[in-house]
């Protein structure tokens, strides 16, 4: 996996991103499609329902170029960074939450953009205002240490518990380490 998934610390204190992957999901999970063979994935079909703006394809077609998911012309698809941040980007210019947390990071990486803490924080308080758990979770660190925002304790503590409401296991632990 990429850098950025390696690279997740569970401990808030260092670190807006946490990693809750749950390995053998498959199906549907936050609009996007999480196969049980990521080989099996219909690139072209998905790629022509991105081309006419469906926004859960683009955030899926995303995830595939993030993680070179699927076939193409009977090749392997192949880690794009470039491609997943312009899929991402339009997906989460529709409103798709998970689109726009992954813009976060991508602004907070500096993956497939220019690293931008100020677009980084933009993006996830959008996917937080949905909902976005994982998003709460970064927008609090974020507030919990006034980065690009003053530091604000009272507010980074009402997004870890709206995170941990929906079972974000960081954000309990962070809200744990706060008491």
């Amino acid at each position: 996996m990429k850098r950025f998934i390696l690279s997740l610390i569970n401990n808030c204190a260092f670190s807006p991103h946490g990693s809750q992957a749950s390995a053998g999901t498959h199906g549907v999970q936050d609009n996007l499609v999480i196969p049980d063979e990521h080989d099996n994935i219909d690139i072209k079909a998905l790629q022509l329902s991105a081309e006419q703006g469906d926004a859960d394809a683009q955030n899926t077609l995303g995830e595939c170029y993030y993680y070179g998911w699927g076939m193409l012309s009977g090749e392997h698809m192949i880690h794009d960074m470039e491609k997943a941040f312009s899929c991402w980007f339009k997906a989460a210019n529709q409103g798709n939450a998970n689109a726009q947390r992954r813009l976060g990071e991508c602004f907070w990486f500096g993956d497939g953009v220019l690293r931008n803490k100020s677009e980084s924080f933009r993006w996830y308080q959008k996917a937080a205002e949905q909902g976005d758990a994982e998003a709460q979770y970064c927008l609090a660190f974020l507030y919990l240490h006034g980065i690009e925002v003053p530091r604000n304790k009272e507010e980074a503590i009402r997004l870890y518990q709206e995170s941990a409401k929906q079972g974000f296991l960081l954000a309990r632990k962070c809200l744990e380490e706060l008491k």
